[in-house]
């Protein structure tokens, strides 16, 4: 993860470290995210290139995250992607499949 933002991983560690220390044997341990708001390809706004930005970061943090505590599962809460009266069923699956493909080596088989 090396060509991640450097604030990632102390944050991703804070996590990991404080999970750690109330984790038992019988703990369920999962990953929660929501409001990712990808947009992808598509122009929405003035601020479609930071969204994407910010949803980059968070899946990075996410997947780095999943690496080191080993959850039982992920889930994603909604607003996966940025949708809009505009956004075509083919930009929908696109936004989709772009934010799944950070995590398709870990948690989907």
């Amino acid at each position: 993860a090396s060509e991640y933002p450097d604030y990632i991983q102390p944050e991703v560690v804070d996590i990991v470290r404080r999970v750690n220390a109330v984790r038992k044997d019988s703990s369920i341990v999962f990953v929660a995210m929501a409001d990712s708001h990808y947009v992808a390809d598509q122009k929405l706004n003035f601020y479609d290139a930071e969204t994407n930005a910010s949803t980059v970061q968070a899946n990075q943090a996410a997947k780095v995250l999943s690496y080191l505590i080993q959850p039982d599962f992920f889930a994603h809460l909604g607003d996966v992607s940025c949708g809009h009266g505009t956004t075509t069923p083919d930009m929908l699956k696109s936004q989709i499949e772009g934010f799944i493909n950070y995590f398709r080596n870990k948690f989907i088989r």
